[in-house]
């Protein structure tokens, strides 16, 4: 998931912190335009190079980062299934949202 300062025009949605314009963690501000592969993984796994020039217009630029971290998270792949062995549900390699949390775990 890269941002256009670690991979010049190759933008995807960048990190929970940094969106793909970003200069830096929490620039959730940055009104600099970037090509962006962002909605191309609304399609994940089955991602076609999609681009598009965005900046932070697209989650309204707020200085909390909370419409940020939401347009972030529904770009994370979150489909049924699984190809090459790796599943399309990413939520599942990072917490068990559809399980109670169980100390020891």
């Amino acid at each position: 998931m890269l941002f256009e300062k670690i991979a010049p025009g190759r933008a995807e949605v960048g990190l929970v912190h940094t969106p793909p314009n970003a200069d830096k963690d929490f620039d959730w501000q940055n009104s600099n335009t970037v090509s962006s592969s962002c909605d191309d993984w609304l399609n994940y796994p089955n991602l076609q190079g999609t681009r598009r020039m965005l900046n932070c217009n697209e989650w309204g630029c707020g200085a909390d980062g909370y419409a940020y971290t939401k347009w972030w998270f529904k770009r994370v792949p979150h489909m049924k299934g699984s190809k090459s062995g790796i599943s399309n549900n990413w939520w599942k390699y990072t917490m068990k949202v559809d399980q109670p949390f169980r100390a020891g775990q």
